[in-house]
């Protein structure tokens, strides 16, 4: 059995989760370059441009590419199987990807339906809304996530960092009483 004295700290799997501007995306531009991000909150540049002059990195350790859908996150993943020329891989956030991904099966099936002239999806006032069965995408979006990460971070020995934003919500009861509700955490 192993003990921690053989634990190997040359690279960790992170996730950063809290509310928005507790600067998560500013400790990942903490880790070692060069570094790559899916950056699905379009916010990067923003916020860890100030923080990356001030440390003194080098503006081109940082790639990024900005994501609105999860096809192509996935295609780069498994490009990243293959080879990954990066140090630190940074996901920001799974949160906005997780919607992307929801916002993705809406626009497939509305795209159905303008196709084939038949209703694919669901629609309330015109505007194609998501189904409970949608839920399974976004679900298996982020087990697939967590899958290709983890092979590239074991295979390459890389850093991954997730970060996440805490959803709330407030659910009414039969007396109509309010209570917050965290369902997703993500």
């Amino acid at each position: 059995m192993p003990t921690m004295d053989n634990v190997n700290f040359d690279s960790l799997y992170s996730l950063y989760k809290g509310e928005p501007g507790t600067r998560k995306s500013t400790q990942a531009l903490s880790f070692p370059g060069p570094q790559y991000w899916f950056s699905w909150d379009r916010k990067d540049e923003d916020g860890i441009y100030l923080p990356m002059r001030k440390w003194g990195i080098d503006p081109k350790t940082i790639s990024y590419d900005d994501y609105d859908d999860w096809t192509k996150a996935k295609k780069k993943l498994e490009m990243f199987q293959v080879e990954c020329p990066f140090r630190t891989l940074i996901f920001d956030s799974i949160t906005s990807m997780a919607d992307m991904t929801l916002r993705q099966t809406v626009k497939m099936k509305y795209g159905m339906t303008r196709q084939s002239g038949q209703a694919a999806g669901k629609l309330i006032a015109g505007i194609a809304v998501n189904e409970i069965e949608d839920y399974n995408a976004e679900s298996a979006a982020l087990q697939e996530l967590i899958a290709l990460t983890k092979d590239i971070a074991s295979f390459h020995k890389v850093n991954i960092i997730l970060i996440a934003h805490v959803v709330q919500a407030e659910y009414r009861n039969t007396t109509n009483n309010t209570t917050p509700h965290f369902p997703h955490d993500r």
